[in-house]
């Protein structure tokens, strides 16, 4: 992808305006997602207006909107005084001139951006942008990239290259750099991603609080394939558990296309006991042919978060949707599952027969296993099981996992967890080939 201060480059040998106009906003429409992925760009069809913006930033869940300005260079920003003209709607001034460099304490007072009034003001430039989203590339930390997705929604003041380098070096008092350069909603961003990094070697974890704030999307993005395929980053149980505490299935599925080949178990195995999913299916493991199907472990595998052991591969999504029945007949009978019913209690058993169907319902003895034994006694049909409600953890929970033995699939009534939808599964699910979790649930 070529640097923006390139593309400025190429674009001003441009003779036609309008492409000019084109190809200067197509490379900084790009330069901005290339910082922060998240973020959604509105053209507003002007260019280097006076005072209608090139462009209108925003971001999920923030509901202020950013304005951006594309200037020429500093010297076109300074002279018309943009900097207190606009001071007002926080905006952001793009100087895509390739000469914006000078000594940074002039640049500050020529610009006005050190003046209190007009401290929610941020300018940058196309050097310092590209520095940025060129820092992604090989980068030994994701600390750069948590910077560089910080800067345009929480940035204020001169973010030029003499801010840029400390952070992208990994400068050890990168945070003093920052600290007049993002607001505090920023800096407490970056510093959370700094603490993470820190405590992955080792570092004492940060103090949590009793409400555990989950990762952005645009944290967990910088942070876990990072965490996960990195050498030297700590097993240690309690770090592993503090980073699952603050993610979701709907995390990992977001960045699917990321973990895509990276094993996830020291995160999911923190996880597994808490994170929600819609529901669980079970089917053949996606493993690639040849690769060594004796061991087990947690995967991203076709966007779905899969637990694989032998031939069997468990797959957990967020959305109904990719809970399709096949519509297949169960042949379970109640003796071949019954085993696989230990850990919760029988809320429900619907019992095929081929004169007639029965539903058996936990109305008052909070467990039917022990009514299915005697109904199941005294009729001389022979019953096949089509599905069972289940309830793990204590009575008064909404762990409920309904497990359809036909399509071999568990949907969740409630509150269940994915372990508890992966034990349904591998115990009652798979009641012609039990799954062992002896060792993953230790």
């Amino acid at each position: 992808m070529a640097a923006l201060s390139d593309a400025m480059a190429a674009a001003e040998n441009e003779t036609d305006l309008f492409e000019y106009i084109r190809q200067v906003k197509s490379a900084v429409i790009r330069s901005v997602e290339e910082m922060n992925p998240t973020v959604k760009i509105n053209d507003t069809g002007h260019f280097n207006h006076s005072a209608a913006p090139d462009l209108v930033l925003s971001w999920p869940g923030q509901r202020e909107e950013r304005p951006l300005y594309v200037r020429r260079s500093y010297d076109e920003l300074a002279a018309g005084h943009d900097v207190q003209r606009l001071a007002e709607v926080a905006p952001v001034f793009l100087s895509v001139g390739r000469q914006d460099r000078g000594d940074r304490s002039e640049n500050l007072q020529r610009l006005g951006v050190a003046r209190p009034e007009n401290r929610s003001v941020l300018v940058t430039n196309a050097a310092t942008v590209d520095m940025f989203t060129e820092s992604h590339v090989g980068s030994a930390s994701p600390l750069a990239g948590a910077v560089a997705s910080a800067i345009l929604p929480t940035g204020q003041g001169l973010v030029d290259q003499e801010t840029a380098a400390p952070v992208i070096d990994g400068s050890a008092d990168v945070l003093a750099h920052l600290a007049e350069v993002l607001n505090p909603e920023g800096l407490s961003r970056v510093t959370k991603v700094a603490a993470v990094v820190s405590a992955a070697f080792g570092a004492d974890l940060p103090m949590a609080g009793d409400d555990v704030a989950l990762f952005s999307m645009q944290e967990a993005r910088e942070l876990l394939p990072w965490l996960l395929r990195s050498d030297g980053v700590t097993d240690d149980t309690d770090f592993w558990q503090f980073i699952a505490e603050r993610v979701t299935v709907h995390h990992l599925e977001e960045l699917a296309e990321e973990l895509a080949d990276i094993e996830l178990s020291p995160l999911c195995n923190q996880g597994w006991s808490t994170w929600w999913a819609k529901g669980g299916s079970l089917g053949l493991s996606m493993r690639a042919q040849g690769e060594d199907r004796s061991g087990d472990g947690w995967f991203m595998r076709g966007k779905l978060l899969t637990y694989e052991t032998g031939d069997a591969a468990f797959r957990f999504p967020t959305y109904g949707q990719a809970l399709k029945a096949r519509g297949s007949v169960s042949s379970a009978t109640w003796e071949a599952i019954r085993d696989g019913l230990q850990d919760a209690r029988l809320m429900q058993i619907v019992l095929r027969g081929l004169a007639r169907s029965i539903r058996i319902d936990a109305e008052e003895s909070g467990d039917v296993a022990d009514d299915t034994d005697a109904i199941l006694s005294s009729v001389e049909d022979r019953y096949y099981v089509d599905q069972v409600t289940l309830r793990y953890g204590l009575a008064d929970e909404e762990r409920l996992v309904r497990v359809m033995f036909g399509d071999q699939i568990a949907h969740n009534e409630g509150s269940a967890t994915v372990r508890d939808l992966l034990v349904a599964l591998a115990r009652a699910g798979a009641y012609r080939n039990p799954v062992d979790l002896t060792h993953l649930t230790k």
